[in-house]
């Protein structure tokens, strides 16, 4: 049976990144996981030119400036995980790099990564995208924890965005650890051609099978796909929507389909989305 055991955070010093690290600890703690805190260090803005006409010092004062924010960023985590009594469950991890590459990377040896929604101003350009490139390239699913955070326990009363796509299906068998423990999953499709049978109601049997018992939805909407999603979620009381991600890479330009970008950028809830 597949359980979370490892979750990776994006620590970042704004009111949203201590909001997620906060949903991390909650989340680490009840699953009794283990919580690795991924603090990102960008390259230096200064040219390769640059360094060698540069003054010395200034190069200096960048790297020291630099090296003080990565402290910081240690400090917060270590201090919030001693607040909640799971320093022994956690580990720091302080890399240098380009941030998609990063998290990307060691998010790979994770069942979860925990990042923030997309197109935030209060957040450095640097990871203002970085959600969207880590979905589509880290292999590993997400969880976009909405800026204010997350007030209650998720994963009780979950809607799935079910539309028969190979990006739905690996959203539903990477949520299973979520779907198996809640009390109440919906799946609801919008706007999806109806055949013979009502939209999600193979894989409704293929979770029942999983000891899941599943409410299936099927609606038709004017509005656009991603806002329909949140209003039924909100309609319903669900404090999680699980979905598929969809979209592609591009000489590393990242273009997401309406409605995964619609979730990226507004969803209210805790959106968990794999590619």
């Amino acid at each position: 049976m597949m359980t979370l055991k490892t979750l990776l955070v994006h620590v970042e010093d704004t009111p949203s990144g201590k909001a997620r690290l906060e949903a991390a600890i909650a989340l680490a703690t009840e699953k009794d996981a283990h919580l690795a805190g991924l603090g990102i260090r960008p390259p230096e803005p200064i040219p390769a030119y640059g360094a060698a006409v540069m003054p010395q010092q200034l190069v200096r004062d960048i790297s020291k400036e630099y090296d003080e924010h990565m402290s910081s960023l240690r400090k917060l985590f270590e201090e919030k995980l001693r607040q909640a009594g799971r320093e022994a469950s956690s580990e720091w991890q302080a890399v240098t790099g380009e941030p998609e590459n990063s998290v990307s990377l060691h998010g790979r040896y994770s069942d979860l990564i925990l990042l923030g929604p997309i197109g935030l101003k209060q957040v450095p350009d640097a990871f203002r995208d970085l959600a969207e490139s880590v979905i589509l390239e880290s292999g590993r699913p997400v969880l976009v924890v909405p800026e204010a955070g997350i007030d209650k326990s998720i994963g009780k009363n979950i809607l799935v965005a079910w539309d028969g796509s190979r990006e739905a299906a690996r959203a539903v068998s990477d949520s299973l650890p979520f779907l198996r423990e809640s009390n109440k999953v919906t799946l609801l499709s919008v706007n999806v051609e109806k055949t013979h049978e009502l939209p999600g109601a193979s894989i409704a049997a293929h979770l029942d099978r999983h000891g899941i018992n599943v409410e299936v939805d099927s609606r038709t909407s004017r509005s656009a796909t991603g806002d329909t999603i949140i209003e039924q979620a909100q309609k319903r009381d669900c404090d999680m929507i699980v979905t598929g991600a969809y979209g592609h890479a591009r000489w590393r330009q990242i273009v997401l389909g309406g409605v995964t970008n619609t979730l990226l950028r507004r969803s209210p809830l805790p959106v968990f989305m794999s590619h």
